[in-house]
């Protein structure tokens, strides 16, 4: 026999299959933080600090999500530009049940999944370059903005960890095994492993003065972004050799793609009084969709007949073919209230309260079907075994629901001008939010065994027959139930200070504490479910079962760390440096952030 390496046939062949025929399709949707979300340029948008932004410091960009009448009343330039390029986000985030996989998952089984997942979400990686535009055609009292960003990362391929049904070669679909583990591999193969993150975001606004107190304005956002993931993996082409005759190949490949958009429109109105402040309302519609599709093939085969031993050989055969499609169509109808009052030279209070109302459509489909073949046969002086067996899962679904989410968001912020070169900026920033979502899903469900196994031995002229079958069919309706509470509170502090004419230091110590609440359950709806096993069949008719997981609590409590560096470079020119340090596991540098800003 030729030299081959004998290895177990992938690492799964220690793990078991899993088919779960109560899981809903829609826990298999990947949602992501941009989804039915307005998008607005934030110059301070690291990590946790970018949601306290906008109601603690006074940045043109930062205004216009408030309100987009929020005219810049101290221009004395007709141009302003900002551009800035970004980091990705480096750190070491263990999988904590919410996140993706950042690893194939093909080779997993049983994986508990943290019941956040369904509502926090997938993060977008940072733009490759975001840029920002104000311009005053008109004079100041009329105010054009507009910024874009562009995204694009290329990542190893990721896996949902809801799934339905997990092959794995050499178990069928109820985690029994069907092959020896024993099976030589020859080491050739060849493959895919990406996944591809495109997008854009632009927004365009106008703001203009009604009066010496009243501004008016109107703005829009775009948001189209596009994920496509593919993993393939080839090994062992057709293979053989004079001593025994051996035909074996594993392919397998899993596609993903995801495409998403969205328009927004709106419009506010604001007052203005230098010497007290100001106070506005603005208004909103978001309207978009998604798009999801999953693609699964794989296919092996491995037949060996050696030519010395033509009593002994064994084949298997399998074949998985999996599509599952989402499409999510959703509206978001979203207002804000802020004001800002000036309590004395050297104070300032601002504040807002912003309330979204989301409600999206769901539908899906899914198809599952898995075959899979097994064949032996060993003989020797002692014993003499024959070895039969063959699965089949057929799993095919359409479903709708809906999905809703209300938010509430709101903070107070209080300037301290403490000195000419010190400022002092303390914030309370307050979101909580309720999710539910409500899917159904008619499914039939056929899945097929059969096992057969002949031993006789020799010595003691014994024989054992064994003989198994097994079907199950299902017909029922899948009635998936999620409600998500989730409540964050920010404590923001920092400081900046005049380091020389040119020079600025900023300092930030941001308190995080959130809260989730998780209830989830699926009921099914049973039209008919028939089990016949060896020739017995137990039919049920007309009855529910209810799949309920333990409401569950969790919460996180952290302060996250922010350093800033401005430098004038000239009267019109400014640079800006930004880094958030992390400590764990070690003092690392976890995103930074370069910025410009131009003046004419």
């Amino acid at each position: 026999m030729s030299k081959k390496t004998w290895l177990m046939l992938f690492l799964p062949l220690l793990l078991f299959a899993q088919y779960r025929g109560e899981r809903v399709v829609e826990k298999s949707f990947e949602p992501a933080d941009y989804f039915f979300r307005s998008y607005y340029l934030n110059p301070y948008n690291l990590k946790d600090f970018g949601q306290a932004a906008a109601g603690l410091l006074d940045n043109p960009f930062l205004n216009l999500r408030l309100n987009p009448a929020a005219l810049r009343p101290d221009s004395s330039r007709n141009t302003f530009v900002y551009l800035d390029f970004r980091g990705d986000r480096e750190e070491i985030v263990p999988y904590g049940g919410y996140r993706p996989f950042l690893y194939n998952s093909y080779d997993r089984a049983a994986v508990v999944i943290d019941p956040r997942w369904y509502s926090t979400v997938v993060t977008q990686p940072q733009p490759i370059f975001s840029l920002g535009l104000l311009l005053y055609p008109f004079g100041k009292s009329v105010q054009l903005s507009a910024t874009w960003q562009v995204l694009y990362r290329v990542g190893p391929y990721f896996q949902t960890p809801a799934w339905i049904y997990n092959a794995r070669y050499g178990y069928d679909y109820a985690g029994r095994a069907m092959v020896s583990a024993d099976v030589p591999v020859v080491d050739r193969r060849g493959g895919d492993d990406e996944m591809i993150d495109f997008g854009q975001r632009a927004s365009a606004f106008l703001s203009w003065a009604l009066s010496s107190r009243w501004q008016a304005g109107v703005g829009a956002n775009w948001v189209l972004n596009r994920r496509e993931g593919v993993y393939g993996r080839f090994y062992n082409p057709p293979y053989s050799t004079s001593e025994e005759q051996t035909l074996q190949y594993n392919r397998s490949y899993r596609e993903k793609y995801q495409d998403y958009g969205h328009s927004d429109i709106s419009a506010g109105l604001l007052y203005r009084r230098e010497e007290i402040g100001e106070a506005g309302v603005s208004l909103g519609y978001l309207k978009g969709k998604v798009k999801q599709r999953y693609a699964l093939g794989d296919s092996s085969l491995y037949d060996n007949r050696p030519g010395s031993e033509p009593d002994n050989w064994y084949f298997s055969y399998r074949r998985n073919r999996e599509n599952q499609n989402w499409r999510h169509d959703g509206q978001v109808w979203h207002g804000t209230l802020h004001f800002t009052l000036n309590l004395a030279p050297q104070r300032r209070l601002r504040g807002y309260y912003t309330y979204r109302q989301t409600q999206i459509e769901l539908t899906n489909s899914s198809v599952i079907f898995d075959t899979s073949r097994y064949a032996s046969h060993s003989n020797n002086a002692w014993y003499d075994s024959q070895y039969l067996s063959w699965s089949v899962v057929d799993d095919q679904r359409k479903g709708s629901g809906k999905k809703k989410r209300y938010e509430h968001e709101a903070q107070l912020s209080l300037l301290l001008n403490e000195t000419a070169r010190t400022q002092i900026y303390l914030g309370l920033y307050f979101k909580r939010s309720r999710m539910e979502i409500i899917s159904r899903e008619p499914a039939l469900v056929n899945n097929r065994s059969y096992y057969y196994h002949y031993f006789h031995n020799y010595e003691q002229d014994k024989t054992h027959i064994y003989t198994n079958r097994y079907r199950l069919y299902e017909d029922k309706e899948l009635e998936w139930i999620y409600t998500a509470w989730r409540q964050t509170v920010q404590i923001p502090v920092m400081l900046r200070f005049k380091l020389g004419e040119n020079w600025h230091l900023m300092l930030s110590a941001n308190k995080i504490w959130r809260l989730w609440r998780i209830e989830d359950q699926t009921t099914a709806y049973f039209t008919v479910r028939r089990k016949e096993h060896n020739g017995t069949v137990d039919e049920e008719t007309y009855f529910g079962e209810r799949y309920r997981e333990p409401d569950r609590t969790f919460s996180e409590n952290y302060v996250q760390v922010l350093c800033g560096l401005d430098v004038d470079v000239s009267e019109h020119f400014k640079v800006r440096m930004l880094v958030d340090p992390e400590a764990e596991p070690d003092l690392h540098v976890a995103e930074w952030w370069l910025a410009f800003e131009l003046s004419l």
